[in-house]
């Protein structure tokens, strides 16, 4: 099993750049994505904890194109 977590904070900010174009961005708080796949001959599949997140804020649709991460050493 892999586990990967992420140290930022849940927020939705909106923010104004100097050219009065305003940026919104959602950041998650102890996010952790696991990977666990069983031996092929015992039948697993690799499962992804992520994998069927769906983010929608304010009618529109939100993509995941990138992710800060820190490998938990056991």
């Amino acid at each position: 099993m892999t586990a990967i977590s992420s140290g930022q904070a849940v927020s939705l900010e909106q923010a104004k750049h100097a050219d009065n174009t305003a940026v919104s961005s959602v950041m998650f708080d102890d996010v952790s994505v696991h990977h666990y796949s069983m031996p092929k001959w015992l039948g697993g599949t690799p499962f992804k904890a992520l994998d069927k997140v769906t983010l929608k804020v304010a009618e529109r649709s939100l993509a995941i194109v990138g992710l800060r991460v820190q490998a938990n050493p056991q």
